[in-house]
């Protein structure tokens, strides 16, 4: 939860870091706060849109999120 804080603190200095809302996902996901997980990797997702590299975590993620919740018809990780 402490690693939640923290990248959420840094989302409110910087709103354009793409890479604080992907481990904000993270931690979003290890908490099992699903739904909030997806939001903020979409967020990621367009603010990063020009890395492959983190568009394919992002991707890589939201497929883990989706089996975790039993959805693993939408679940393509890359």
């Amino acid at each position: 939860e402490l690693a939640a804080v923290r990248f959420q603190d840094a989302i409110n200095v910087d709103p354009r870091n793409g890479e604080a809302y992907y481990y904000l996902a993270l931690a979003d996901f290890y908490l099992e706060q699903y739904d909030e997980s997806i939001g903020l990797l979409d967020k990621a997702k367009a603010l990063l849109r020009h890395d492959e590299r983190w568009l394919e975590r992002i991707e890589n993620l939201k497929a883990s999120i989706l089996v975790d919740e039993g959805d693993k018809t939408q679940a393509q990780p890359l």
